[in-house]
């Protein structure tokens, strides 16, 4: 737990970079986007919360009709409702709440209280009405100030009209309190403000209803545009779940630097767009973020955040948004420039009070698997509620599978989640083995199940946990994460203890289905002993969740090849590449192995052997990285028909082929039988110098007899 604390405090540091002292202050625009309703109220001579609608701005509410919005009561005192006085000025004025603007949103629920007003039993609105502004997320290390809650969030969504004068509450003075003063503006002006805000949002909603994904991508592009922070956000992250046809745009985005205010949010949507084939995108992003702060290391050391030129600040948020996307995918190859960029602020603990500390969380992640949505069902969204697949309740007991994404590239990691609830109407205490190591189930559309390749860290602490639910409660339950490749990917190769961190889902494109069984013991309360295993009195029960779909698309071919070509050039030190000949004994046919390491291994006779250097072993991972071999090593499935006899495959491994151990084999791509066998072969021999290519001329002077075979009609 604590490497993934240290990653958090990374990504804090440069929170606590960005953000200051500055506090939220009322702003009609952000208000008016996120408000259901907007009204004109008055609360009468008595502060308490009850309020007659006299206009609509927004929403539903009739004029005439009373709501009750209790945190408004916080205002009964005059000193609450205090304005500002500037200079010489010492009378004390206050709102008086007999005219305010109000912006609010209508909640799902219905309020607990009276129907009728306590005060004259005039009838009054039975919905629970909540502030339409945000709240201060950030803790108070980082500059909050504000309580996070309602209370303190309706202090910023009303304003008081005031013989015509409008006053709210915002910050004047960095740092420094929120105080009612006067907004230099007209009732006239707020009320104009809100129509374009509606309409805006109404346009919005119909871009994002669309049901094509492109045409959606399309019609959200022109509000990203906006000059609104928030609603440019929210067309942001619509953008995002657009998905493939959305990425285009956002390369042209985080292209140009005169969008350099967006390009944060376009990281964001990229990570969600994109997906894990988008990871070493961004640890580029990331890369070019660490050039551009380090070369203006000058003018950031010893500034304050408010201090600093404004393309800075953007350059900082747009680098934090970076960190956030590689956790949020789970990306471990981002581990070097994590590392470059903690070197890079752990310079700066003084000048910025930053708390530095990381460590790779790599195989914490591999063994735990991604932490995805919420702990309960209840805390989902009802939309993410109806796609769990539920399976058949046992003893009042109901297992669910809920998959964030049910369309996946190969290369991709698939994160499911798992639930169990109570469907009974009495209170059930069980206990569960944590952390499970359990693979789940996959089907291919034969009914056949996958094979699961590889094992994960089993050097870890795995224990009982006792749950109680009650009627209608639910938890998450730990599961682990799977890489979607018919191979296991080379950047995938890690070891611990001899087993490789992360296991391999051998999945081709096609439809799947993803299930899971638990065990789980039933006991008969909270007192029962929960550590031993062959417990006779605790009921072992099996739960197996529902069947959920899973389409698995062929994995961005270019992306495959430059992360197999990026984690080989890291390993050209250890790189071996043979040329291997599938003959009958006593063929005149070579074979040739380059390796960078010294020949250890004895081989035939037919066997050429010669040690390249690591200038020439990167120069060959160049050429197989703009031809079509290296994404193959990932998402092409093995095929024993395409090793005819005669013919050639390429085999290409990292690491000390005497020793299985030290060694990871990437794959063997079969290159056939005929001209454009020999064709990629004489492609390749350009790539050789010296001794290697005079060992390809005696491999190629052996296929002189077959050449006019192969060009014979």
């Amino acid at each position: 737990m604590k490497k993934i604390a240290c990653f958090f405090i990374l990504i804090m540091s440069l929170s606590s970079i960005a953000h200051a002292g500055i506090i939220p202050s009322f702003d009609p625009e952000l208000s008016a986007t996120k408000a259901t309703n907007v009204i004109v109220a008055s609360e009468g001579e008595k502060i308490d919360g009850f309020l007659d609608v006299l206009d609509t701005w927004k929403g539903d509410l009739e004029k005439g009709e009373r709501i009750w919005v209790p945190e408004l009561a916080q205002f009964e005192s005059e000193e609450a409702r205090r304005i500002k006085s500037w200079g010489s000025e010492k009378s004390f004025r206050r709102v008086t709440g007999k005219r305010m603007i109000v912006f609010l949103v209508k909640s799902m629920f219905l309020k607990d209280s009276q129907e009728e007003s306590a005060v004259d039993r005039k009838p009054i609105s039975a919905i629970r009405w909540l502030p339409a502004s945000y709240p201060d997320f950030r803790p108070v290390f980082a500059g909050g100030k504000e309580p996070r809650n309602n209370v303190a969030r309706m202090k910023i969504s009303v304003a008081w009209v005031e013989n015509g004068v409008i006053y709210a509450f915002r910050q004047i003075i960095n740092p420094g309190p929120l105080v009612l003063d006067n907004l230099q503006t007209t009732e006239e002006h707020l009320k104009a403000l809100v129509l374009e805000k509606s309409r805006n949002c109404s346009d919005f909603e119909k871009a994002a209803a669309l049901p094509d994904p492109e045409d959606r991508t399309n019609a959200i592009l022109p509000f990203t545009e906006v000059d609104e922070h928030r609603a440019r956000e929210k067309a942001f992250n619509a953008l995002s779940e657009c998905g493939i046809p959305a990425l285009p745009h956002l390369h042209q985005i985080l292209g140009d630097e005169q969008l350099l205010d967006r390009h944060y949010l376009a990281v964001k949507a990229l990570a969600k767009a994109g997906g894990w084939s988008a990871g070493q995108e961004i640890v580029s992003i990331l890369r070019s973020e660490l050039e551009y702060l380090r070369e203006r290391d000058d003018e950031i050391k010893g500034t304050a955040w408010n201090n600093l030129p404004s393309d800075i600040r953007l350059h900082i948020l747009k680098m934090q948004q970076g960190l956030k996307a590689v956790y949020w995918l789970r990306y471990d190859d981002a581990e070097d420039v994590i590392s470059d960029i903690n070197n890079w602020l752990g310079n700066r603990q003084r000048d910025y009070g930053l708390r530095i500390g990381y460590r790779q969380a790599k195989s914490y992640i591999n063994v735990r698997g991604p932490i995805t949505g919420p702990s309960t069902v209840n805390e989902l969204s009802p939309k993410k509620k109806r796609r769990i697949i539920w399976g058949e309740a046992i003893r009042g007991l109901q297992a669910g599978m809920y998959l964030a994404e049910n369309t996946l590239r190969v290369g991709d990691v698939i994160s499911p989640t798992c639930y169990v609830r109570n469907t009974s109407a009495q209170p059930i205490v069980f206990k569960i083995l944590e952390p499970c190591l359990k693979s789940p189930l996959i089907l291919d559309a034969t009914g056949a199940r996958v094979a699961i390749l590889g094992g994960g860290i089993i050097s870890v602490q795995v224990r009982f946990q006792r749950h109680t639910l009650k009627p209608g409660e639910s938890i998450r339950l730990h599961m682990k994460n799977y890489v979607l490749a018919p191979r296991r990917p080379v950047f995938k190769r890690e070891k611990n203890g001899g087993r490789y961190c992360i296991e391999i889902a051998a999945t081709s494109p096609g439809k799947y289905q993803v299930g899971y069984e638990r065990e789980v013991w039933l006991l008969k309360d909270e007192t029962q002993p929960v550590y031993r295993f062959n417990d006779p009195e605790a009921q072992r029960i099996h739960l197996h969740t529902g069947w959920a779909d899973l389409m698995v698309l062929l994995g961005d071919r270019e992306v495959l090849s430059k992360r197999v070509a990026s984690e080989l050039r890291r390993a050209a030190g250890r790189f071996n590449l043979k040329i291997v000949r599938m003959a009958e004994e006593g063929s005149p046919l070579r074979s040739l192995l380059l390796t960078v390491l010294e020949p250890k291994s004895r081989y035939p006779e037919f066997w050429s052997t010669v040690q390249i250097s690591r200038q020439e072993a990167e120069t060959i991972i160049g050429h197989l990285e703009r031809t079509d071999y290296l994404w193959r090593t990932v998402a092409e499935p093995y095929d024993s028909k395409a090793f005819p006899i005669p013919s050639y495959f390429l085999s290409l491994s990292i690491g000390d082929e005497s020793d299985p151990k030290r060694s990871f084999h990437l794959g063997s791509l079969p290159l056939g039988w005929g001209l454009e066998m020999d064709r990629r072969l004489k492609e390749l021999r350009e790539m050789f110098v010296s001794e290697s290519r005079k060992a390809m001329d005696e491999l190629l002077a052996q296929l002189e007899p077959f050449r006019e075979e192969w060009r014979a009609p």
